[in-house]
């Protein structure tokens, strides 16, 4: 029996070698209901991506947008989806997070109104009705439209219904929409939508959703976050290399999903997904500096502290 010993328990070796590594799991709590914004996260997800990083990917909804943020901070989520905006003003009021990746890289964000309203460029917007859908976008929108000497407009807080806001003529446009995604509800309801980017009327570029966690979180998952990134990568490679396939995959995950809606919504979205995981510190320090110079912001923010290295 002694020598047995040694060939049993290289034999055991071996066999437990041979097992795979248990995967490393990772909650990651979305902004809002998934859609199409989220894509990156489904494919990494489903199209084994993730799991080739060693990570098992939990994608979770909230039950507001204020939720995924604040649970990443005291650790109930390892990451969150959430703005660039909402990072900022929380570390200018001392809230400290680190913000870790790139979702969507550009603004979707943008004043919308319809065709044949009476509006064709910014300084037709003078003396109209704006809608918006938070407080902080409304006094971006005034101090924006007050640097391109457009003049005075009227305000009303039209909440989420930005469509039937627009429809109803209670606001002339609306500041809170997506290019994508309320650009495609009017048109599927017959009107022809049109708008102005935030980049025309003065803001400076930002990323509409990142990735944050909590400073304690980056520092003792560093390791899980890169591989995370890696696997996000890979994603939105997929997405350009096979675009039904995405589209599969998506539908798979979410069966529920309207699939003329989030296809053609794709088709708006897909160019806004960087190819690389790298955060711009310049970038970011000027969107900083613009909402502290416009009061939104209370304080200044080093954006150097937030941004994972």
């Amino acid at each position: 029996m002694r020598r047995l010993a040694f060939p049993v328990l290289s034999l055991c070796f071996l066999l437990f070698a041979a097992l795979p590594a248990a995967a490393e799991t990772v909650t990651v709590m979305l902004d809002w209901f998934p859609n199409m914004d989220h894509l990156p996260l489904y494919v990494a997800r489903d199209g084994g991506h993730f799991a080739e990083a060693g990570l098992d990917v939990e994608i979770l909804a909230p039950s507001d947008t204020a939720t995924a943020f604040k649970m990443a901070l005291v650790g109930k989520v390892d990451l969150a989806v959430t703005y660039e905006s909402q990072v900022l003003v929380a570390a200018s009021e001392g809230t400290a997070s680190t913000v870790t990746s790139t979702l969507v890289d550009s603004p979707l964000n943008v004043v919308l109104f319809l065709a044949g309203r009476g509006i064709e460029g910014p300084s037709d917007l003078a003396g109209k009705v704006v809608g918006y859908t938070e407080p902080d976008f409304e006094r971006l929108l005034l101090a924006a439209l007050a640097d391109r000497a457009i003049g005075d407009v009227d305000t009303v807080h039209v909440h989420f219904a930005i469509v039937a806001s627009l429809i109803a003529g209670k606001a002339d446009a609306v500041i809170g929409g997506y290019r994508n995604y309320e650009v495609t509800e009017l048109e599927r309801q017959g009107y022809e939508a049109r708008f102005f980017t935030l980049e025309e009327l003065g803001f400076p570029p930002y990323s509409e959703l990142i990735v944050a966690t909590s400073p304690e979180t980056a520092r003792e998952r560093r390791e899980m976050i890169e591989r995370f990134n890696g696997a996000l990568e890979k994603a939105v490679a997929a997405i350009e290399a096979d675009p039904g396939g995405a589209l599969d995959l998506f539908f798979r995950a979410l069966p529920e999903a309207d699939r003329e809606l989030e296809s053609a919504v794709f088709e708006r979205t897909r160019a806004f997904f960087p190819r690389r995981q790298q955060l711009d510190v310049g970038r970011w320090q000027v969107f900083a500096d613009y909402l502290h110079a416009q009061g939104v912001m209370a304080s200044p923010v080093a954006v150097g502290d937030l941004l994972l290295p």
